[in-house]
Order: C-alpha cells, then structure tokens, then sequence
C-alpha cells in the first residue's frame, strides 16, 4: 500500500488581456498604414515635382506634331523638320538648297511661347490617373530667312542654267522654220517668294522655279519674205507671186510682189481674176441683209456657193441680195465693197454670164507695170480680200473691226462666226490646206480656172497663233495646175512653220 502525502492542486486562472491593450495595439497598426501612406504619397509627390513641363496633348506648330513633349523635345523636332533640305527643280535641273545657306532662323522660344498652358501637368490628375482635359492647339512657326542671301543664291542658279532665247533659222527647201531650245531667264522675284513658304513649311519642301515669259524669240515676218524668196529662186519659178499675210495675234502684216524673183510695189495692190474667191464678199453682203430671219432656202444658197462652189446658187444669192433683181444685187454688192474700202474690187456681172460686163476702172487695174489679164466681170485684190477676212475673224471674235465699223448693228458675232463655220467646210485637201498638218482648220475659199491665176483666201488656226493668208501665183501665158499648186502648198507650209517653228534638239 502506497502511502505518502497527498496535495490539493488548484486550478489556473485564464489570462484575459484588458480593453486598453486592444486599443493601443490598434492605435499602433492604424499609425504605422498613417505613416506608409505618407510616405508613399511623398514619394510619389516628390516624383511628380520633378516632372519637367510638356506641351499640352493635341498640340501643333505650322503641322508638326508636338504635343506631350518636353520643351526640349519639342525644339529638337522643330529644328529637325524645318532644317531639313528643299528641293528645287529648275527645268530638266535638280537644286538641293540647306536652309543654313539662307541663313534660315527659327525662334523657339517665342514660337513655344505661344502655346497656352505650357505648363507641369496636374499633379492630382497625375496621381489618380485622370487623363488631362486639353483641347487641341495650334500655333505658327516663328522664323526668319535673309532675303539678300536667298537673292544672291538665285543668282548664281540663273548664272549657272539660264539660257540665251532661241535662235530661228528658215529652210527654203523643206519650207520650215527651225528654232533652237527656248531660251530661259529665272525669275527671281516669285522664286524668292516660293522658297520662303516652303521654308516654312513642314509638309511642301519643293519649289518648281519658274522662267520669265518671253523667252523665245519668235521668228520676224521678214525672216518668213526671205525664205519665200529664196524658195521661188531654187524653184527657178518665172511668174508673179502675190503674197498677204496678217497676224491675227499682234496686226503685224506681211505684203509682197515677187515677178521672175524682182520685187514690184504693193500700192496699189496687183489686180487678179475673182473668180470663186469673191463669193466670201457676196456671203458677207447676204448676213449684213438676212438680220437672222433668213428662209432656210436662202441660207441653203449660201452653203452651196460656199462648200460646193455653186455659180448657179451664187447667182441666185446675187439677186436675192438685190430683192430678186441680179442687176440691183450687183449694185448693191458694188457698194458695200466700196464702203468698206476695197478699192481693187468689184462684181460686174453674175457667174457665167454672157451679158456686157460692167467693167470698173480701178487703181489695181490701171497699172502699167504689170497686169494678170483679169476677168472683166470680176476682179480683186491680196490685200482687199485679206482685210475682209481679218474683219471676219475679229467680228467673230467680237472685236473692233471694219465690217461692224462701216455698218453698225448690221453684223453680229454669231453671223460672222457662222461665215467661218462655211469657209471651214470647204474642204479641198489643195492649196493652203495642202501646207498644213492634218486637223489644222482652214477657214477658205479657192480660185482657178485654165490658164487663170491660181489664189486661196485663208484664216488658219494653229496652236502657234492664227493668221490671215492671200496669196496668188500668176505665170503669163499658162499658169499649169500640177506644179504651180504644189508650189502653193509649200509656201502655205513655210506660212504655217513660222507660226509654228520646229524645235531643234539640243
């Protein structure tokens, strides 16, 4: 049996921690998460103060993109984009121009400085995140280039490729006129204007630099009497030439008389057979009568007498402009041509007719120096029918001119620009027509007949400028078809190659 002293153990009490305890623990985490905060929003505020100012967003400076950027980053972009080169093209020529060489400046600072709000941005947008609320914004650059430096640059371009103006040569055998490569002079007032906008530009860094107008020399009247001249010789041609030439863009003329290669005077104007040439007058007195209220019979008169040269039709328009009557036609048509002038030309009797002419004196036929045999119904001259013609032209042009000069609201523009649409359907494939390339319009009436002069009375359009051409080759005895109207068609050549000179390759 075990025996021994017995204890009486008695039980622990539980620990139990008092409020107080809880309050300071709680008190102590809430200042250490106090503190962290701090510290992580001054660290966070002390990254955003050193934040170097940008641009605001959507910003642009004469079309360059800046927004966002530091000032220094924007400099840098300005300088590069504006800095960089421009290309000029002077004719076939490539110009590289540094904008140093112009002594090209930008003013950053007053150029940034036009930027609103270019400032830091918002530091408690920065620390939630918010994206800034900036419009879009635009400003132009600030610079300057020196002008006498930009001019003195132009004139070394201009020394370096301008060229002397062309020089025109005539060849009397191929009956052409050939012109060297237009001459070129810079023009140094639009260039220095160009090259400006385009240094300050941040998209168009080229310039197409211009040359003055005026450049080329075109080829004078007298250049063309020579070649003509030097043409008869070669051909060895004995007869008159009798040449009228106007053009239509400045009124210079050219009038000439050419018999066996010596010269004869022009005043007064050498006498020919009228012929199917005088039909353009008759047509001309028909629209200064019919005031637009013409039956379409009548009209049909004159269509035929122009395009289908019909003397019968013709005939019928004589009386008709003489109320049915061919001698009061012819009176009246007589005294329209002596009112405008045509001092060489008269109608003394119908087309075919067998009556006794009524024959006019005129200072053309009373030569004694030369004579072409003329009809005696019907004569005319160069000059005569080449300043109807121009009269025409100008009418339809609605310009000052003879026919609405000596008849006043007699013509209109339509009525003479509808002579032209006639004369341009007489399609004949000979003679003017013959001299010029296909296309070219030819505004004319013709005249021949055996043994007779050969004549056409022309307006040409070209795109080197539009003229007024008369012209008759006359051989005594016999004026043969074959090669005198090849002769014909050369000289319109020469006529159309001056206005229109081939250019010579370099």
């Amino acid at each position: 049996m075990l025996t021994g002293n017995i204890y009486s153990l008695k039980p622990r009490k539980s620990f139990r921690p008092g409020r107080s305890s809880v309050a300071r623990v709680s008190f102590a985490l809430a200042a250490i998460c106090a503190l962290g905060a701090i510290l992580v929003m001054a660290t966070s505020l002390a990254s955003v103060l050193q934040f170097p100012k940008r641009l605001p967003p959507n910003t642009t400076i004469s079309g360059v993109p800046v927004g966002g950027l530091t000032i220094s980053a924007a400099q840098e972009r300005l300088t590069a984009q504006f800095f960089s080169p421009l290309y000029l093209t002077y004719g076939q020529e490539q110009i590289t121009l540094s904008p140093e060489i112009v002594d090209f400046k930008l003013d950053l600072a007053e150029t940034i400085g036009q930027v609103p709000d270019s400032l830091a941005p918002n530091v408690w947008n920065t620390l939630l995140g918010r994206p800034e609320n900036n419009p879009p914004t635009t400003a132009r650059l600030i610079a300057s280039v020196s002008a006498e430096k930009l001019t003195a640059f132009l004139n070394n371009v201009a020394s370096r490729y301008d060229t002397a103006p062309g020089v025109a040569a005539a060849d009397a055998t191929a009956m052409v006129t050939v012109i060297n490569a237009p001459g070129r002079t810079l023009n140094i007032a639009p260039a220095v204007r160009s090259i400006t906008s385009a240094l300050l530009s941040s998209t168009n860094r080229s310039v197409q630099l211009q040359s003055q107008s005026g450049t080329t020399l075109h080829p004078r009247l007298t250049l063309l009497e020579a070649q003509i001249r030097k043409y008869m010789e070669l051909q060895q041609y004995t007869g008159l030439l009798s040449f009228f030439l106007i053009d239509l863009q400045n009124n210079q003329r050219l009038h000439f008389n050419t018999l066996n290669g010596s010269p004869l005077p022009t005043d007064p104007d050498i006498a020919f057979s009228g012929m199917s040439i005088l039909k353009i007058p008759i047509m001309a007195e028909f629209y200064r009568q019919s005031n637009d209220d013409a039956l379409p019979y009548e009209l049909d008169l004159v269509v035929k007498s122009i395009t289908q040269s019909s003397n019968w039709t013709t005939n019928l328009l004589i009386a008709w402009i003489g109320d049915q009557n061919t001698a009061n036609g012819l009176y009246t048509l007589n005294g329209s041509l002596e009112k405008l002038g045509m001092k060489g030309t008269f109608i003394g009797g119908a087309y075919d007719s067998t009556d006794a002419p009524g024959f006019r004196y005129t200072p053309s036929n009373k030569r004694t120096d030369i004579s072409t045999s003329p009809d005696a119904y019907m004569q005319t001259t160069p000059s005569d029918m080449g300043r109807l013609l121009e009269a025409i032209y100008q009418c339809s042009e609605d310009k000052p001119n003879l026919l609405t000069d000596t008849f006043p609201a007699q013509y209109s523009k339509l009525e003479c620009t509808t002579m032209i649409d006639l004369l341009a359907k007489n399609q004949i494939a000979v003679l003017v027509q013959a001299g010029v390339p296909e296309g070219v319009r030819v505004a004319h009436k013709h005249a021949w007949a055996d043994g007779e002069p050969i004549g056409d009375a022309a307006i040409v359009f070209t795109p080197g400028g539009n003229y007024v051409l008369v012209y008759y080759l006359w051989v005594p005895g016999n004026t043969y078809w074959d090669e005198n109207s090849r002769r014909m068609a050369d000289i319109s050549r020469a006529v159309y190659y001056h206005f229109n000179p081939l250019l010579q390759n370099p």
